[in-house]
């Protein structure tokens, strides 16, 4: 219908592509081909597609013939993925971009391109070049409650661990003053170390509209001190009904976006399920890889009580989730030694009932010996 309603061989070609509900036509046309207005093309458009009476087109682009633009891909580290039921073994960010500048992705992409049917040619201009994932900003947004009060809000907290021991939580409140709530009695060691993490992590505070409200946390992962190794990200509620405090679902429209800082873009978004009847969900939870120093996002969405004014309920939570580091320290050594053993790196030197008993239980087969771990 496009070609019919131009001069005829103005048209050289007509490309769609789209997922879902969502696409792109672009038309080929010469260079003295006339403007077709948007209202016209919403009409051949909306022709063509009968089956979807309520389309809509949006703003109408020109575009030269040869056009260049930037792209990004986020590289997820692991020796292997599973792909359509299919294990593709993958090594490292710095392998992928290496395939990347070989001679034959291109080759390989345009080859792509023609079995779908768009018969365009790219070329790389610039190399491919990395950075490793480190500034991130949380955006946490919603609408109030009908009714609502002004102590109706949400807040982004941020819970701070290394290992089993909570090092700081960051709330609102981090934004007016320095605060400290952590594991243990407070010493000058502690206090220096938060003053650490709050350099590696900011609060942006309330920021309420008559609506609605917004918070932002912000944070540089290379910043925060070696002692880190986890940061749990809840959402909790800070307003109260006559019968408690108030659950979840009495706010609509809220969303929790991550956004990759340097580049501006949106990496990933979560949606609170309707109906959220608890007072609190941990989100999700960010962890530090101790073998290569990279730092792991783990989705959870665990709903839990507690608000912003009673965190008890959520820190026993955390712990039960962190416990197994406790765990860890108290088998680290026997599993230790029992590698040892069946490396034959470590031998008989004693005859004494003691001597005897280690060696049957470091003799155990392995899942008598695992069952035996679980005990400490």
């Amino acid at each position: 219908q496009v070609k019919k309603k131009l001069v005829k061989g103005n048209v050289k070609r007509i490309v769609g592509v789209g997922v879902g509900d969502l696409g792109t036509i672009a038309v080929d046309v010469s260079g003295d081909c006339p403007k077709l207005p948007p209202i016209v093309m919403t009409k051949l458009v909306g022709g063509a597609l009968p089956d979807y009476p309520g389309l809509s087109i949006g703003e109408i682009k020109e575009f030269p013939e040869e056009c260049s633009f930037n792209y990004t891909i986020d590289v997820i580290s692991a020796s292997q993925l599973s792909v359509e039921d299919k294990t593709v073994r993958i090594s490292d960010a710095s392998s992928f971009m290496k395939d990347l500048n070989c001679p034959e992705f291109m080759e390989n992409f345009n080859a792509i391109m023609e079995e779908s049917k768009l018969r365009v040619e790219v070329t790389d201009m610039v190399p491919t070049s990395s950075r490793g994932l480190s500034q991130l900003e949380f955006h946490l947004e919603w609408d109030k409650p009908a009714n609502a009060t002004p102590e109706d809000l949400l807040d982004g907290v941020c819970f701070i661990y290394n290992g089993s021991q909570l090092l700081q939580v960051l709330d609102y409140r981090a934004s007016i003053s320095e605060q400290e709530i952590h594991d243990g009695e407070l010493t000058k060691e502690k206090s220096l170390l938060g003053r650490s993490i709050n350099r590696a992590i900011q609060h942006s505070g309330d920021d309420v509209t008559s609506t609605g409200g917004q918070h932002r946390i912000a944070m540089d992962l290379d910043a925060f001190p070696l002692l880190v190794t986890d940061l749990y990200f809840v959402m909790a509620s800070s307003g109260r009904t006559n019968d408690g405090p108030r659950d979840l679902s009495a706010f609509r429209n809220t969303r929790v976006e991550i956004h990759d800082v340097v580049l501006g873009r949106m990496l990933t978004e979560y949606k609170i399920p309707t109906g959220e009847k608890a007072q609190a969900r941990v989100m999700c939870k960010l962890s530090r890889d101790p073998d290569h120093n990279k730092w792991v996002v783990h989705g959870l969405g665990i709903p839990t009580e507690g608000s912003v004014k009673d965190y008890a309920p959520i820190r026993s939570l955390l712990a039960d989730r962190q416990a197994g580091y406790l765990r860890w320290q108290r088998r680290k050594h026997l599993v230790v030694i029992r590698v040892l053993w069946k490396k034959r790196r470590m031998t008989e030197g004693a005859t004494n009932e003691f001597a005897l008993l280690c060696k049957r239980v470091l003799g155990l087969p392995l899942p008598a010996f695992q069952c035996l771990v679980k005990l400490f």
